[in-house]
């Protein structure tokens, strides 16, 4: 079975080196957007030393790494799912016999691979080398960033699977979809830095997945928490919740596949 769902990932990996143009057209806008945020930034952080906890190098990385990340965690929002259900092409998906969760995931997950090699990365490593800022992990802190990342990875795509999922209900879900988008967009610190919120919606944010997708991965990268009994706080945090959106998508699917009626056949 396992080998269905590689295969899977492997034909959506390929699918993207297709669109060559398409993706350098997108890496060409994320770092031009990636300049304006880093200058914007740096113009508010002024003579200061800091702003909301980020240093000079702290906004440079902040900045490269959500422009880094936009396309392999569909951070402007994925909607192939709610395009299959409104077109009916889901049904053939829920004939296969292979669990559909996993299937979508697995396909996201050749997604991602793609866009993080061809895209993220180079861009990440575009504003280190332009600005001379060097990363400074350790061994463990750098291995904590790559499981962060993957159990980002699942939170994000557990999230869009939800709000996808709104189509088995409703006959033009893009509206509601996008909506949710846009409201996880700005409070898993994308829009700007969640340490620049007051003091209040940092709690609030605290507790609800969307930090997970990206303030954590990030406080890691920036080399925030000071010892390994903190960075297993934030792990176990990101692990609660990518269970929970996991559980929580699962059992959204499972009930919007007993509305799906097939006819024929």
């Amino acid at each position: 079975m396992f080998s269905a769902y590689w295969k899977l990932a492997e034909i959506a990996f390929k699918r993207q080196i297709v669109y060559r143009a398409a993706n350098l057209a997108g890496m060409a806008t994320n770092i031009c957007w990636g300049f304006f945020r880093i200058y914007l930034l740096l113009a508010v952080l002024g003579s200061g030393k800091e702003i909301g906890g980020l240093d000079h190098d702290g906004i440079i990385i902040y900045a490269g790494f959500t422009q880094a990340i936009i396309a392999p965690l569909k951070i402007y929002g994925g909607w192939d799912l709610l395009r299959a259900i409104k077109s009916g092409e889901a049904i053939s998906d829920f004939c296969k016999p292979i669990d559909f969760y996993s299937m979508w995931y697995a396909r996201d997950c050749g997604q991602a691979a793609y866009q993080l090699i061809a895209r993220g990365l180079p861009i990440m490593l575009l504003f280190l080398v332009v600005f001379k800022i060097q990363l400074k992990l350790s061994a463990l802190k750098g291995l904590a960033f790559l499981i962060s990342m993957s159990m980002a990875l699942n939170i994000s795509f557990s999230w869009r699977m939800i709000y996808n999922a709104i189509g088995f209900w409703v006959l033009d879900a893009r509206g509601i979809a996008i909506m949710a988008n846009a409201i996880s967009e700005f409070l898993m610190g994308f829009t700007i830095p969640v340490s620049l919120f007051p003091e209040w919606l940092q709690q609030v944010v605290s507790l609800t997945p969307f930090s997970a997708i990206l303030d954590i991965p990030l406080a890691i990268l920036l080399d925030r928490p000071a010892g390994t009994e903190e960075v297993f706080l934030l792990l176990g945090r990101q692990l609660f919740w990518t269970i929970a959106m996991l559980i929580t998508a699962r059992l959204i699917l499972r009930a919007g596949a007993k509305k799906v009626v097939i006819q024929g056949g």
